[in-house]
C-alpha cells in the first residue's frame, strides 16, 4: 500500500477514535446525573458501552496504521512510552497518556464485578 492511504487511514481511525470515546464520555456523564429517566437507563447504558468499545477498537487501528505508516518514527516503544516519540513529542505523549487511560477505564469497566467501586470510581475520573 502506498503511504497516502496509510495517512488517510491513521487520521480517519484517530479521529474516529476521539469522536467515539467523547460520545462514550457524553452519554455517561448523562447517565450519572439524574436527566435520563429510568425507562432509557438500560438503552443508554447499552450504548455507552458500545460506543466505548468501539472506541478501543478505533484506537487499536490507528496505532496499527500509525506504525505501518512509518515505522522509523513510530516505533511500538514510540506509540506506547511517553515521550519516546520523535515527532510531536508533546502532542504524541498526551496520546498515550489518554491511550493508557482508556485502556484504565476499559479494563476496570470490564473487571467492575472485581475491583472496588472505588477504583472504578478513580479509573473512571481519568
Amino acid at each position: 500500500m502506498n503511504e497516502e492511504v496509510w495517512w488517510y487511514a491513521t487520521r480517519g481511525a484517530g479521529l474516529m477514535t476521539w469522536v467515539t470515546a467523547c460520545g462514550s464520555v457524553l452519554i455517561g456523564l448523562l447517565l450519572s446525573g439524574k436527566s435520563i429517566k429510568s425507562l432509557d437507563r438500560p438503552w443508554f447504558f447499552d450504548l455507552h458501552r458500545f460506543l466505548s468499545s468501539v472506541s478501543m477498537i478505533f484506537l487499536v487501528t490507528h496505532l496499527g496504521t500509525l506504525y505501518m505508516y512509518n515505522t522509523e518514527v513510530f516505533t511500538w516503544r514510540a506509540l506506547l512510552i511517553p515521550g519516546e516519540s520523535t515527532w510531536e513529542t508533546t502532542a504524541a505523549s498526551m496520546g498515550i497518556i489518554a491511550f493508557w487511560s482508556l485502556i484504565a477505564v476499559e479494563l476496570t469497566s470490564l473487571l467492575q464485578d472485581r475491583v472496588s467501586s472505588a477504583i472504578w470510581r478513580v479509573a473512571h475520573g481519568l
